[in-house]
C-alpha cells in the first residue's frame, strides 16, 4: 500500500474502538491489535475516483492564534512536489495583523503570501487569508465578500467551506 487515505475509528457495542485505514489501493485495514495491518474488505470511496481536470486538491486550515506549531509542523513535512492547493484562515483577535506569511515562508518549500480578491490559488503557492476577511472560493478565483462583522463571532472559514463545498466538493478539503 503506497499512501493512507484516512483514519477511522469505530466503536463496538461493549465500548472496544477498533481502528482501521483506508488506503490507496482500495483496501480497510484493522490496526486495533497492533501487530500490523490486515485487510477487513474492499471499499471504494468516492475520493479515490480522479478528478476529471486532474486538478489538485484544495486543502482549507483553519485555525486559531494557537495554530502555529501544528502549521509549522505540516509545512516542514510536506514534500515539494506535493501537488495541493492551500488555503489558511486563521482567526486573530479584531485589528491585530497576521505575520503567518513571513513565519511559513521561512520554513515551506513553497512561497506564502496573504491572499487578496480575485487571486487564483494554485499548488505553487500557500495563501493567508487576511484576519477579519471574509473570502470564498467562486469559479477558481477568491473573492473578498467583505470585512466580518465587529463582535460577531468568527465567520471566516465557515464562509470559506461553504463556498468549497458549493463549488468543489470533491477535490475540498478541511482541516480545523
Amino acid at each position: 500500500p503506497r499512501a493512507h487515505q484516512g483514519k477511522g475509528r469505530r466503536q463496538h457495542a461493549r465500548g472496544t474502538y477498533f481502528h482501521f485505514l483506508h488506503l490507496a489501493d482500495g483496501t480497510k485495514h484493522d490496526t486495533t491489535s497492533g501487530g500490523g495491518y490486515k485487510p477487513l474488505m474492499p471499499f471504494a470511496p468516492h475520493s479515490l475516483r480522479p478528478h476529471p481536470t486532474d486538478a489538485p486538491p484544495i486543502i482549507a486550515i483553519g485555525c486559531s492564534a494557537g495554530g502555529l506549531p501544528p502549521l509549522r509542523a505540516l509545512f516542514e513535512a510536506i514534500p515539494e512536489d506535493f501537488r495541493a492547493i492551500f488555503l489558511i484562515v486563521q482567526h486573530f483577535p479584531e485589528g491585530e495583523q497576521t505575520h503567518l506569511p513571513e513565519i511559513l515562508g521561512a520554513i515551506s518549500r513553497r512561497p506564502v503570501r496573504l491572499a487578496k480578491d480575485g487571486d487564483r490559488p494554485s499548488s505553487s503557492e500557500i495563501l493567508v487569508l487576511p484576519p477579519g476577511q471574509l473570502f470564498e472560493l467562486k469559479m477558481n478565483r477568491l473573492v473578498c465578500k467583505g470585512e466580518q462583522s465587529h463582535g460577531a463571532p468568527p465567520a471566516s472559514i465557515d464562509t470559506l467551506l461553504k463556498s468549497l463545498a458549493r463549488e468543489d466538493a470533491e477535490r475540498s478539503i478541511a482541516v480545523i
